[in-house]
């Protein structure tokens, strides 16, 4: 980061408390979460905001914990999604190493209604932005392009492509894993690639999940179902890359046939309904989340292995965060005073190392190929199993 603390603010086009750069779903959940404290946002993305929803059944899905469900219930988003696309997770199963381990996790043992909700990602992006353009309060620059970032000692100056000037009190970077925001500001990344990709698509079953969600770890990776409305479900099967570009290069009835062996034909015949798609799989964490008037949120402070479904909660989970720590900010006080800030930091590294050491352990753990790790890790889970306790436990850290 560079801190000019001797030049002058050039004539900006508007002034705010607070920039988000980025236009994904944490930076949305940020300017809808802030423009209810009062505070003047304005969010800068990319890309353009308005979006079309995709024919078919998107293959980019999320499973939403109730925590996550609450705060777009609070930021009058998830009112906007059309009920007949959500499809809730009444039950978890979990296998290892050919069923000679498994975990189960029920929302009735749990006391609870249900485990999470799948989502589809441009649905939910369609309705943040939604909240944003017609309830208004928040300056929308989108599409934009970000020529310079420049810190001086009260203010955050933006530059943007077209000439035009932004600066606020605080710039928060929701910009994702590649953060310009990031690199600007001189945060360190620590990166890890797992030389593995994440193939999805999208399948009709013969048999009905029942809103059940489906994992088994296996020797070519682990392969998720995560329950859609009706008798639809995704898959997300984390493998190496030359397996990946195998499965990509197959047609849909194909793989089709590879996933139903894979899980034991748990749901049956399978009907392909969408495209298959490829994202790679990595560990990411930004050696911190602050910086003089700067907070990093989303992936552009962490990124995880997608095997808990943890990543996008872990994001609005930065986003319950700040609103903790301004909700009852004084209006008159710096709304980037540095103790505000290291609150922020100090909650939210708490939260995410825990989140980074289950995923990235599970993944170590399970890709260990050793007869002896494999036959304890097995017991371990089939123990696991037996105790209510601890399940109840581990079910209550993943509904954050």
């Amino acid at each position: 980061m560079t801190l000019d603390s001797t030049a002058s603010i050039a004539p900006a086009s508007a002034d705010f408390d607070v920039v988000i750069v980025g236009g994904g779903y944490v930076g949305c959940a940020a300017a809808l979460a802030l423009r209810g404290l009062g505070m003047s946002v304005c969010l800068v993305s990319a890309r353009p905001l308005a979006t079309t929803l995709p024919p078919g059944w998107d293959v980019r899905v999320f499973t939403l914990s109730p925590g996550s469900e609450r705060l777009l219930t609070d930021l009058g988003v998830w009112s906007r999604l059309d009920a007949t696309r959500l499809a809730p997770v009444y039950r978890m199963q979990v296998e290892g190493d050919g069923g000679a381990g498994h975990l189960d996790f029920d929302a009735m043992n749990a006391g609870v209604s249900h485990l999470a909700t799948v989502v589809e990602g441009g649905r939910l992006q369609a309705a943040m932005e939604a909240a944003l353009a017609q309830e208004g309060g928040v300056a929308l620059r989108a599409p934009a392009q970000i020529d310079d970032i420049r810190w001086t000692r009260d203010r955050v100056v933006v530059a943007l492509g077209d000439g035009d000037r932004i600066s606020a009190r605080l710039l928060l970077g929701a910009d994702g894993t590649e953060s310009m925001v990031r690199a600007r500001a001189g945060i360190q990344l620590h990166y890890r690639g797992y030389a593995q990709q994440g193939v999805v698509t999208n399948y009709q079953a013969a048999i009905d999940h029942q809103g059940r969600a489906f994992q088994w770890f296996r020797d070519d990776g682990v392969l998720a179902f995560l329950p859609l409305p009706e008798r639809r479900f995704s898959i997300v099967w984390s493998t190496d890359a030359a397996r990946a570009a195998s499965f990509q290069s197959m047609a849909p009835d194909v793989l089709a046939r590879e996933v139903t062996v894979a899980s034991g034909a748990v749901l049956g015949d399978l009907e392909p309904i969408s495209p298959i798609a490829a994202f790679p799989l990595r560990y990411a964490r930004a050696e911190r989340a602050i910086g003089h008037r700067l907070m990093l949120l989303g992936d552009a402070a962490h990124s995880v292995h997608p095997l808990a479904g943890q990543g996008v909660n872990l994001g609005f989970r930065d986003v319950a965060s700040l609103v903790k720590v301004f909700k009852e900010r004084d209006p008159a006080a710096d709304v980037a005073a540095m103790a505000r800030l290291q609150q922020y930091e100090i909650e939210r590294r708490r939260d995410t190392m825990a989140m980074v050491a289950v995923t990235d352990g599970l993944h170590r753990l399970f890709g260990a190929r050793h007869p002896l790790v494999r036959a304890v890790r097995s017991s371990g889970m089939s123990v696991l199993d037996r105790i209510p306790m601890v399940k109840r436990a581990l079910m209550r850290q993943a509904m954050l």
